[in-house]
């Protein structure tokens, strides 16, 4: 069950609509604490807050406390 709900999560990731983004490097705190390789990975990630429209008509509104 726990890969099922990575890939799930992984790939709403990645068809969400608009939101509030930031470049990885901004967004993680301790981003310059990473090697070349984990930063290489936090590049690939695209970190929203606030309303986040996912499929089905579900929308999730992080208000800025969570990001997705």
């Amino acid at each position: 069950m726990g890969k099922t709900v990575f890939w799930l999560s992984l790939a709403l990731a990645f068809s969400v609509g608009p939101a509030s983004a930031e470049k990885s490097s901004t967004f993680f705190k301790s981003y310059q604490k990473y090697n070349d390789a984990g930063k290489a990975f936090l590049d690939k990630i695209d970190p929203k807050t606030g309303a986040i429209d996912l499929a089905e008509g579900v929308r999730l509104d992080l208000k800025g406390k969570f990001y997705f």
